[in-house]
């Protein structure tokens, strides 16, 4: 029974999981392997940067061998609950019961550099010491500039169980299946992947958002990862393309409901989707000095034939028909605009149905429909050059938004 097996623990460690023995314990060069256990957790670990999870500010975690990392305090817990959950807040690549204490069960093992936090659980078993399936994952954080920005990358190369025995399980599937994602532990922000706490979770080693099988990579900008559900929350590109686009991969969307993305400022953008619904509306930004609006045009076409119409700043535009992409000239150079705030230009996409798609906006840095006056190119490279000075306001929907 997994009562007497965390009763063995606590007569051999003094508790049924270690309280934190040592504050903030760097992690050597030679990398921090969790002891072998069930349900156990690490002391408090050194992170090697701050990073800002939701607006709190972290410099330490616990490696909780039950595949996930906590802030806070360490976690225990072997059957994994739904997100939102009011546990201390994790970041978990494979929230399940996650056993290594036989010898051919696995080991879960932290290293880091002065940038990136890496955790792996090579081979793990699960409850009770069971190693006829095994599942190997992990997860890196990594520094993004120095003001609590990162990257959260859950790479996945073996998943064959699902399940302990302790939370239902058998043969390590069944009953209440592993979970993967991320909790602010507030009940307002959290994520959790595709499959979680179903079968199809084992899918995540072939599934990805970003283009590698087995890789799922979320962008934390400015403290939060927008849901994309209000202009004041857009999501945040989770890729990169190779000429500079932002790619929203694998985002559910729903009919008659616009998804609000959100990356770097430019002069204009191109907007494209993959997969199965195609763009009806879009709604726009309205920035200071954008009194004139945006033109939109067929995608990668700017000449006259391409031009599909006209429409005010803050303002919706419909098409026609479904379109898989378009193109969106005119902000204004003069707002001069810090091109490395990530929430300088909201845009709000309607589809055509449900489903999921992949989004690349491709921002476009130079004015190509028509030559600015010199005095504008001096207002634009000012507008870049002044990072984290310019100040500008938007609207959409009504609301008013400062940064």
């Amino acid at each position: 029974m997994k009562i007497s097996a965390r009763i063995l623990l606590a007569l051999a460690l003094g508790s049924a999981c270690p309280a934190a023995l040592n504050a903030s314990t760097a992690i050597g060069p030679d990398g921090y392997t969790l002891y072998r256990n069930d349900d156990g957790f690490s002391e408090e670990l050194s992170l090697p940067f701050s990073i800002n999870l939701f607006g709190h500010e972290w410099s330490s975690f616990y490696l909780n061998n039950n595949g996930n990392i906590s802030f806070g305090g360490g976690i225990g817990q072997y059957t994994p609950a739904a997100f939102p959950v009011t546990l201390h807040p994790m970041i978990a690549p494979y929230w399940g019961d996650v056993d290594t204490r036989c010898g051919s069960c696995g080991t879960v093992k932290a290293t880091a550099t002065p940038d990136t936090l890496s955790v792996t659980w090579d081979n793990v078993g699960y409850f009770n010491q069971h190693s006829d399936k095994l599942n190997t994952f992990s997860l890196s954080l990594t520094k993004v500039g120095n003001n609590g920005d990162f990257d959260i990358n859950f790479n996945y190369s073996r998943l064959q169980w699902t399940t302990g025995d302790a939370s239902g399980g058998s043969n390590g599937v069944g009953g209440t299946p592993a979970q993967a994602g991320f909790d602010a532990g507030d009940r307002v922000h959290f994520f959790t992947l595709p499959g979680s706490q179903t079968s199809s979770i084992l899918d995540l080693v072939n599934g990805s958002n970003d283009g590698t099988p087995g890789s799922w990579t979320f962008a934390i900008r400015s403290a939060v990862l927008g849901t994309g559900e209000t202009p004041d929350d857009p999501l945040f590109p989770n890729g990169t393309t190779t000429d500079g686009g932002y790619v929203f991969a694998n985002v559910p969307v729903s009919e008659g409901l616009p998804l609000y993305v959100d990356p770097l400022v430019a002069t204009g953008y191109d907007y494209s989707v993959t997969g199965g619904p195609l763009i009806t509306s879009a709604i726009f930004s309205a920035l200071t000095g954008d009194a004139d609006g945006y033109d939109i045009y067929t995608l990668g076409d700017l000449s006259t034939a391409g031009w599909l119409g006209h429409v005010a700043a803050g303002g919706t535009f419909d098409f026609l028909n479904p379109v898989s992409g378009f193109s969106l000239r005119g902000i204004d150079l003069a707002s001069a605009l810090n091109p490395n705030d990530p929430t300088a230009f909201v845009t709000g996409l309607i589809f055509d149905r449900s489903g999921t798609a992949t989004i690349t906006q491709t921002p476009v840095t130079t004015d190509t429909s028509a030559a600015p006056e010199p005095a504008a190119w001096m207002m634009m490279i000012l507008g870049f050059g002044m990072v984290g000075s310019a100040m500008r306001c938007r609207s959409m929907g009504g609301r008013v938004r400062f940064a």
